[in-house]
């Protein structure tokens, strides 16, 4: 590699931002390593470390802080929240179906590469469980198609620092954000075929001073974690840097204070001009800017469950190994505390050898005092086991599934509230990288595409040259270039882009919410069906077997396309017997008023002068002359006779459903007008 031969002098900053950086960085570090001095016993706790500085093998940690963390982190997240992208585009548009692909793609991660998105939520979740607080800084790089995407970074508690005379850490007018590169990641930097710094967001004189330049400190102690102290290991090439974002500014600044230096410019690419950084706080805390840790909530109850548990370990040694007390010349050599040893007391008869008696109440109430800590932590969280119906003792409760789902619901308002944090910081942070992606970009680019994509903008694309083509207009030219599409960015940049989280997406999807909301819709429909008149009940059956078909298809089983296709056949057979009971009504109707002209025919023969006062019997007495006509016949018609369905061949139904099933749709509207 190249020896650039940059001196110090030839890249130190001349402008005075740097050391006012590095001021903003100190006034704001004496703020916090005060508000953060005891997170290293939080640290301890939650990942069930042991205490003491120095490890005793009889002290430990009893450990239902960090088992309470984990559980309720798999309660509340489960997957990445979906919801909706609005823009001023048309759902069905070509820029919609472009903006929902930059989402998915670019700004919410896929697995493919191991980056993806549910490993930096939990890794957040943990971090503000722990210390109230999680810190996520976005950027940009590059995918393995070489497009640029979102960077998710989450910085650790004792690299940030805001603001000192904040009220909340996520209000903070301006951050300096410390981080340590290594000098590989300088020398990456370079392109070495040209010797130029592939980032031009960087100064190129800095960069080569650095991939030169052996540092010989490594990172300040507060910044390495708890696990590397614990084993000796440190960042001993690592170059520290301080990176200040303050809210209003168009850029941000890097700055190397050991070699007082600027490293690195960045634009803001936030229209709105707002900061890069963002905080998951799952407990709020008006006293306390930086949120506030679950562990405090049980910290108390943790410590006595170690101190018992350690108590309790050391009575157990005790007991199977107790003290021994002799009296007479006896030898410590010959007692030893193990199985079938052999004790020569020999023949003096004042030689006596006995236990000291331990007291074993430790033992003996171990389980079911250490049941009742974790019952008063999970109180404190107000959780509660979800397992048994009535560990909470409560009489409402009961061992059915209703009483059941009752004591769920009301066991879920933490999981409930950490829910919404997760969701609105998600919501927020999703905007935010949404909004400055697409304003990065700006014009025309070719970005690979998947297939679902591909296909849903080709399918637009055809129906455009359709109508195009109706209208006597050329068809429109296509995006589409092999796996590739064309993306018109200063077209998309609007600002009634917006992303909103789907409330309870971190449980369950779209199609889980739809197929249990069926579920709790059939069971009353179900139980309703025997107390619903004859003449409603064919709605209620096809309105059941409606939901029962769009059960199947929301389920994943072999057989739901048969069984879907079957309620189907059964719901049209339904229908057009619903249709025929219709049409006999109607033909019964037309059959009564034949015979009715009929009876009134005979009576109006030679020799019949019936009564003008009396009414003829089923018939309505005439009112005038415009009644004298029976509507819909003409004067002297024949009497109609019966109409009967026929029985249709209909190859789409079983032998067994064709009965009764009318040939002619047409015919019969022809018959159901008569009436």
């Amino acid at each position: 590699m190249a020896d650039f031969d940059i001196k110090p002098e030839d890249i130190k900053d001349t402008s005075g931002l740097g050391d006012k950086i590095s001021e903003m960085y100190n006034r704001s570090k004496a703020t916090m390593d005060l508000r953060t001095n005891n997170f290293e016993l939080f640290t301890k706790i939650s990942h069930n470390m042991n205490l003491y500085e120095k490890r005793r093998n009889t002290e430990f940690s009893e450990g239902t802080t960090q088992a309470l963390k984990r559980k309720l982190r798999a309660q509340t997240l489960q997957r990445v929240p979906d919801g909706e992208i609005t823009t001023q585009f048309d759902k069905n548009s070509i820029e919609q179906v472009e903006t929902e692909f930059l989402f998915n793609t670019k700004i919410v991660r896929s697995e493919f590469d191991g980056k993806d998105m549910m490993k930096n939520l939990w890794r957040a979740f943990n971090t503000s469980y722990d210390y109230g607080f999680a810190c996520i800084r976005t950027g940009f790089e590059r995918d393995l198609d070489g497009d640029l995407r979102i960077s998710w970074k989450q910085i650790g508690w004792n690299d940030v620092y805001p603001a000192p005379d904040c009220d909340f850490i996520e209000e903070a007018e301006w951050y300096v954000i410390r981080e340590y590169i290594s000098r590989a990641e300088i020398k990456s930097l370079i392109d070495w075929d040209t010797e130029t710094v592939k980032d031009k967001t960087y100064f190129e004189d800095t960069v080569k001073f650095l991939s030169d330049w052996e540092p010989s400190e490594g990172p300040e102690y507060d910044s390495i974690p708890l696990a590397d102290k614990k084993k000796g290991v440190t960042k001993v090439e690592s170059i520290e840097v301080l990176t200040l974002y303050k809210r209003g500014a168009d850029e941000f600044y890097s700055y190397v204070p050991s070699c007082h230096a600027m490293l690195r410019v960045v634009k803001n690419e936030d229209p709105r001009k707002d900061v890069p950084i963002h905080f998951l706080i799952l407990e709020p805390d008006p006293e306390f800017p930086l949120g506030c840790s679950s562990v405090m909530w049980t910290l108390a109850q943790q410590q006595f469950a170690d101190a018992f548990q350690t108590s309790a370990y050391q009575t157990l040694l005790l007991a199977t190994k107790p003290p021994i007390m002799a009296t007479g010349n006896l030898m410590n050599a010959k007692i030893r505390m193990e199985p079938a040893a052999f004790w020569d007391l020999g023949n003096n008869p004042n030689n006596k050898i006995e236990k000291f008696p331990v007291e074993t109440t430790t033992i003996t109430q171990y389980g079911s005092i250490l049941e009742n800590i974790g019952a008063n932590m999970m109180k404190n969280l107000n959780v509660t086991d979800q397992t048994i119906a009535s560990d909470a003792n409560v009489a409402r409760y009961s061992g059915t599934a209703p009483g059941v789902h009752e004591q769920a619901k009301d066991k879920t308002i933490t999981i409930n509230q950490y829910a919404k944090r997760i969701e609105i910081f998600f919501c927020e942070w999703a905007n935010h990288a949404l909004r400055s992606y697409i304003a990065s970009m700006g014009g025309k680019i070719k970005m690979t595409v998947d297939e679902p994509t591909r296909r849903r903008i080709w399918d637009i694309e055809m129906a455009r040259d359709q109508r195009l083509k109706q209208s006597g207009e050329k068809p429109g030219e296509s995006i589409i270039d092999g796996d590739k599409i064309e993306i018109d960015f200063d077209k998309l940049s609007t600002d009634l882009l917006s992303f909103s989280v789907r409330a309870g997406s971190l449980i369950e999807t779209r199609e889980e919410e739809e197929r249990r909301n069926i579920q709790e819709m059939l069971i009353p429909v179900s139980q309703m069906l025997g107390n619903v008149s004859e003449q409603n009940r064919g709605a209620f059956e096809q309105n059941i077997m409606q939901m029962m078909a769009r059960l199947f298809d929301l389920s994943n089983i072999d057989v739901s396309a048969q069984t879907s296709q079957r309620i189907d056949d059964q719901l049209l057979l339904e229908a057009q017997r619903a249709t025929m009971d219709q049409v006999m009504a109607q033909q019964q109707q037309i059959n009564q008023i034949a015979q009715q002209l009929m009876q009134n025919q005979s009576q109006q023969q030679p020799g019949a002068t019936p009564n003008p006062g009396q009414q003829q019997p089923g018939l309505a007495q005439p009112q005038g002359p415009q009644d004298q006509q029976q509507p819909g016949l003409m004067p002297n018609q024949e009497p109609l006779e019966t109409i009967r369905a026929p029985q249709p061949d209909n190859p789409g139904l079983t032998p067994e459903l064709q009965q009764g099933v009318p040939s002619n749709m047409n015919q019969i509207s022809a018959q159901g007008n008569l009436q």
